[in-house]
């Protein structure tokens, strides 16, 4: 049994990279109505909506080699890491 969450996609975004000799360009195409639906769905409650932009195993027939999903992650707070100081050892 997984206990792997799913992945939220962010519908109406497009990321193509293209790679050149001189180095590599990456387009990012958003559909503003869906872009700004997301962001009012995602906030954090501070006024932030975080995302993650991953290489696609393979590009897509229309070139798109990206993806963008929700980071959901939860950071720790300052006073819970074991390596900000303090008397309790990490391990």
């Amino acid at each position: 049994m997984s206990t792997k969450k799913q992945k939220t996609y962010i519908n109406g975004s497009f990321i193509r990279e293209k790679v050149f000799d001189w180095g590599t360009v990456v387009d990012l195409d958003i559909n503003i109505e869906k872009f700004i639906q997301a962001l009012g769905e995602h906030d954090d409650g501070k006024g932030y909506a975080h995302f993650q932009i991953t290489r696609r195993r393979e590009p897509t027939e229309n070139g798109v080699t990206h993806s963008m999903s929700l980071n959901d992650y939860k950071y720790k707070k300052k006073d819970e890491d074991p390596f900000n100081g303090g008397d309790k050892v990490p391990f």
